[in-house]
């Protein structure tokens, strides 16, 4: 999963990044879409930050369990 997981993660930014356009035309009702933005930013946040999450998680159960995590 190392050697994949940048990769997978690459594949779904550049999907998100090229659908961005088509949910703002999607979604446009004349006004600003200012929680369009919001909501992109959060997202694209939250992906890149959640595998160093699950590190620092999987390293505080092989700390408590004593057990590695495969």
């Amino acid at each position: 999963m190392m050697i994949i997981g940048p990769i997978i993660y690459g594949l779904f930014a550049n999907l998100c990044y090229s659908l961005g356009w088509i949910v703002d035309t999607w979604l446009y009702r004349g006004r600003p879409r200012t929680h369009l933005y919001s909501a992109g930013l959060i997202f694209s946040l939250v992906m890149t930050a959640s595998p160093g999450i699950w590190a620092v998680i999987a390293w505080c159960i092989t700390l408590y369990t004593g057990k590695k995590l495969d």
